[in-house]
């Protein structure tokens, strides 16, 4: 249970999609782990940031002369000292280190609040920031990896009689061409049948037929030789 928790706690600060693999690996209850782990991540930056105050409060008074912070305790009284003590703690406030405490601080009240509110687990920034990295290299060195994007190739199948009306041949797959989707091309309707791996540059073909009358559109999608560019 003990090496569950913790793996919980870990779990919960990743972004959305690799927690289904965890979630079978660990069998955590995932949203008690985001509670504790808003929890834990709150209180510890809150911790170290009035740990580390009376030290700065010290190194910053030692770089000034006594007799100087004694001149102007002696006409200003009680108000100077308090000036003092608002300026250092402003001072205090916009250190980095003590800005990446803070903003941590309120990403732990943040997580909390929605693993609470609405059992939304909300991974740390950080770990968004590297997985959106990732996934912007990753699609990157696919485009690299197909070629150059050029039009689409539209024209009418060679084969008579193959019971298709037209092809498409692209540069780039298209995901969303599939038996639910209709595709609009110069005023005419038409439904995927079939698809065909070619050579480069235009590996992807789509075989489509005129959708018929009666065909219920649940999708459609206006179609553009260009529209890969």
């Amino acid at each position: 249970m003990r090496l569950e928790f913790f793996a919980g706690l870990l779990l919960s600060l990743l972004p959305a999609r690799f927690l289904s693999r965890g979630l079978r690996e660990w069998h955590v209850d995932l949203r008690k782990s985001a509670v504790a782990s808003g929890i834990l991540q709150l209180l510890f930056c809150l911790a170290l940031l009035i740990f580390r105050y009376p030290r700065f409060v010290d190194s910053q008074m030692s770089q000034i002369d006594s007799r100087v912070f004694l001149a102007a305790s002696a006409v200003g009284g009680d108000t100077t000292v308090r000036g003092f003590g608002l300026i250092l703690l402003f001072a205090y406030v916009l250190t980095p280190l003590s800005l990446v405490l803070i903003y941590f601080a309120i990403e732990g009240l943040t997580r909390f609040t929605a693993s609470v509110a609405t059992g939304e687990v909300v991974g740390t920034l950080p770990l968004h920031v590297v997985d959106l990295i990732m996934v912007k290299l990753a699609d990157y060195k696919e485009e690299k990896r197909q070629g150059p994007r050029i039009p689409d190739l539209v024209s009418v199948p060679p084969i008579e009689g193959s019971g298709y009306d037209l092809a498409v041949a692209s540069c780039r797959n298209k995901p969303n061409w599939n038996h639910l989707m209709t595709i609009s091309y110069n005023d005419t309707l038409y439904e995927v049948a079939d698809y065909l791996e070619a050579a480069p540059p235009r590996r992807h073909v789509y075989l489509l037929r005129r959708a018929p009358e009666h065909k219920v559109v649940r999708g459609l999608h206006h179609y553009d030789p260009n529209e890969v560019l």
